[in-house]
C-alpha cells in the first residue's frame, strides 16, 4: 500500500471519529483503551505469581476446570478494587450495590471521565511496580490513593477540565 494513501486514509477515519464522536468521546475512548491495556500488565503479573494453596471448595470465586482459577480471579479482583478505592473510594461490589447499573457487565470505569482513566492507566503502572516490590495491599491503597490526587490534579491541567470533572462526579453521584 502507499504510504501516503495510508497516511491519508488514518487522517479521514480520525476526522470521521472527531466529526462523529465529537472531541472529547475520541479521548475518552483513548483513555479507556489504555487503562484496559495496562490492566491487563497488573493481572498478567498475578497469572504469573506462584500460588502454593489452593482455596477451600466452598468458596464463592470457584471457577471450575482450573485449580488455580479461583485464586487468580481474587487476585485480579483485589488489585482492580485497591485502584477503585484508591480513585474513587467505594469497591466494585459497592459501587454495583449503591447504583446497580442496567448492564450487568458496566463498571465504574465505563462512567469515568478521561482524566480518570488517565489516573487510572497511571496508577496501574504504579501498581505493577507495588506488587513486584512485594508492598502489602494496604500499603499499596495508601500510596495509589496519594497518587491519585496528584494525577487528577495533573491531568485537570485547566479550569474547564476541572469543572467538567466536578460536573461528572457530581452527575453520577460518585
Amino acid at each position: 500500500m502507499d504510504p501516503a494513501f495510508y497516511l491519508a486514509t488514518l487522517d479521514s477515519y480520525i476526522n470521521l471519529q472527531r466529526e462523529v464522536y465529537g472531541e472529547d468521546a475520541t479521548r475518552l475512548r483513548f483513555s479507556r483503551e489504555l487503562a484496559a491495556k495496562n490492566y491487563k500488565m497488573i493481572t498478567q503479573a498475578n497469572s504469573e505469581r506462584h500460588i502454593p494453596k489452593l482455596p477451600d471448595p466452598g468458596t464463592r470465586d470457584i471457577i471450575y476446570g482450573d485449580s488455580r482459577g479461583p485464586v487468580r480471579r481474587h487476585l485480579k479482583q483485589v488489585d482492580a478494587d485497591i485502584l477503585n478505592l484508591a480513585i474513587w473510594q467505594m469497591t466494585a461490589k459497592q459501587w454495583r450495590a449503591k447504583f446497580q447499573p442496567d448492564d450487568k457487565r458496566a463498571n465504574m470505569r465505563d462512567f469515568a471521565t478521561a482524566e480518570e482513566l488517565n489516573t487510572m492507566a497511571s496508577l496501574q503502572v504504579i501498581l505493577r511496580h507495588l506488587q513486584e516490590d512485594q508492598y502489602t495491599r494496604e500499603e499499596m491503597l495508601d500510596r495509589l490513593t496519594v497518587k491519585a490526587r496528584e494525577f487528577v490534579k495533573f491531568y485537570c491541567d485547566t479550569p474547564e477540565k476541572l469543572e467538567r470533572l466536578k460536573r461528572a462526579r457530581k452527575t453520577r453521584g460518585w
